[in-house]
């Protein structure tokens, strides 16, 4: 993040934290929640991802159907990067099913197992 952008979530951030402070009682926030997000692609999705893990220190990992995740929670806030699996697993496809016709017309799909690592930080 660039040190213009930092500051200014961090301004954006408090002005948000003051205006829920000052007024959250007048509204109808039964369960609030915030989400920050960044999804990596291209080439580096892997190594932005590795510097994250090093910056960020303990985190929730998911491995999603098609992406991992590293989510840090500060309470109802979740800070949350994204990167598409096949960035920082190994495919393997171990067989074939047939889908019959159904919205789409009848095709072939591959069966796969991905191999990930624990550690992001693994090379």
């Amino acid at each position: 993040m660039k040190y213009k952008d930092k500051n200014e979530l961090v301004s954006g951030l408090r002005a948000f934290a003051d205006f829920i402070e000052e007024r959250g009682l007048e509204l109808p926030l039964e369960s609030p929640s915030m989400k920050l997000t960044e999804i990596f692609y291209g080439e580096n999705a892997k190594e932005k991802m590795q510097n994250v893990a090093r910056k960020i220190g303990r985190a929730e990992k998911n491995w999603g159907s098609y992406y991992f995740d590293l989510r840090k929670e500060f309470g109802p806030i979740v800070l949350e990067f994204s990167v598409a699996k096949d960035r920082v697993c190994e495919k393997r496809v171990v067989g074939f099913k047939d889908v019959p016709e159904y919205i789409s017309p009848a095709h072939r799909e591959e069966v796969v197992e991905w191999t990930c690592v624990d550690s992001i930080l693994a090379s």
